[in-house]
């Protein structure tokens, strides 16, 4: 066998096992890089950021995790984590086969999951029973999610109570026609066959076309298209706008028109002259009046009925007769 030829064998090998194999990748809850347990790995955690957990057209991850004591449920915080895809332009498909978190009878429920997905939005929040035969799916086209997972550690479990939850994410990608490295879950969407009848649900509902047993759909948890979603924010956006600059010109308008009518606004009657009219006496005024008497113009006279005495000037002497009486005689 010359060089070529065990080249040759040794890459068609590589690519059979590369067309077979794919991982599973499985993480409890409490895993370090999802929800810790540890106050000082939270911690750090909450300082760092650490990277989103991420999957790849060949590795699926799982996560699961049990609550069957009133311990662990003390034990257990509210967390989030993050989930994304690897390939640019590839989505998620994030099934959630097994979940059992508490409904009060108020359809209220006491423990929850949500998502929240790339484009911004939030499922509602996701409690009580789903079985492998009543799965729940999500589909973000994005490729990214944030989930938050919310336990009532203050409330103990019921006698035999078990909370469980168990979510698979798979990447899927967009069709290229190869039969033998893809499987078609939804139009022009496809999984790695790798994935086929592995004893998971990867294809979304309702149908879960890569398990034989596959599954049903859950009424009221519904796929989730985040392009559906972000059409409807679009809308929201732009009606907001609108309604904004509306507003906003409704008040402008307001202001000209009330600004118009201080400025067209007459006194209406003496009284209302003579109280806007200003107290004091301006200087021009003073040299009109002024002007007025100058010119020889009749000014201002008392009544005769008065007498206005000049207390500026001394006043006469004293006559001789007045002063000697009996000089005269």
């Amino acid at each position: 066998m010359n060089l070529f030829s065990f080249l040759l064998f040794y890459f068609i090998l590589i690519d059979f096992f590369s067309n077979i194999q794919c991982d599973h990748i499985r993480y409890e809850l409490t895993h370090n890089k999802v929800c810790p347990s540890s106050k000082l790995t939270k911690f750090y955690q909450f300082l760092a950021k650490p990277d989103p957990l991420t999957t790849n057209p060949t590795r699926v991850l799982i996560f699961n995790y049990l609550w069957s004591t009133s311990k662990s449920i003390r034990e257990f915080d509210d967390c989030s984590f993050k989930v994304q895809s690897h390939g640019r332009g590839n989505g998620l498909y994030m099934v959630i086969s097994k979940l059992y978190l508490r409904q009060h009878h108020s359809q209220v429920c006491t423990d929850f999951l949500r998502v929240r997905f790339s484009n911004g939005t939030k499922s509602d929040r996701i409690c009580g029973r789903i079985t492998s035969q009543d799965v729940a799916s999500f589909i973000d086209t994005g490729g990214e999610v944030k989930l938050y997972l919310a336990i009532a550690n203050h409330i103990p479990l019921e006698p035999n109570e078990v909370l469980e939850i168990e979510m698979v994410f798979t990447e899927y990608f967009a069709c290229k026609g190869d039969e033998t490295r893809e499987f078609q879950c939804e139009h022009n969407r496809c999984i790695h066959r790798g994935f086929l009848n592995d004893g998971l649900n990867n294809c979304p509902t309702p149908h879960c076309l890569d398990e034989e047993i596959g599954c049903l759909s859950r009424p009221e948890v519904e796929a989730h298209d985040a392009r559906a979603s972000k059409k409807v924010i679009v809308g929201g956006v732009i009606s907001a706008v609108v309604v904004l600059i509306g507003f906003t010109i409704c008040v402008i308008a307001i202001c000209k028109f009330s600004t118009c009518f201080k400025r067209s606004r007459r006194p209406s009657n003496i009284y209302e002259t003579s109280q806007h009219r200003p107290q004091h006496v301006e200087a021009q005024e003073l040299s009109a009046i002024a002007n007025i008497s100058e010119s020889g113009l009749p000014t201002p006279s008392a009544p005769s009925g008065y007498v206005i005495e000049d207390h500026s000037k001394d006043p006469p002497p004293p006559s001789y007769e007045s002063l000697f009486p009996n000089a005269t005689s």
